[in-house]
């Protein structure tokens, strides 16, 4: 779905007090059903870290009441896991060489014992 199709249906259903939103809102109450698959689809779908952008087909309701990820991610495993493990010791190294971002010992260990 193009992102200004998505802009608009979240600009046009934000405020749902106005009298065309009226038959809609029994819609709306039936779609929070559906929503906890609408977010594990959601999440399934997420781009790898690997991956810079991700394009799926989506399924939503004309009132623009839910959406889904119409798709099912596939994968080889012993590629991914090796993507996977690739991408573990990239951000390994990242954390170990971070310059500004160094916890400090000495100040953890004063807190340490404080807080028993």
């Amino acid at each position: 779905m193009p992102p200004e199709h998505v802009r608009k249906i979240i600009r046009d259903h934000g405020d749902m007090t106005s009298r065309k939103f009226r038959h809609d809102k029994r819609v709306y109450l039936g779609a929070l059903k559906y929503m906890p698959h609408a977010v594990l689809k959601l999440l399934e779908n997420m781009p790898m870290p690997w991956e810079q952008i991700r394009d799926v087909k989506v399924l939503y309701h004309i009132t623009g009441a839910i959406t889904f990820v119409n798709e099912t991610p596939r994968v080889i495993e012993p590629v991914y896991l090796a993507q996977w493990g690739t991408m573990w010791i990239m951000m390994r190294r990242e954390k170990r060489d971070r310059r500004h971002f160094k916890v400090k010992t000495r100040f953890l260990s004063r807190y340490k014992y404080n807080h028993c």
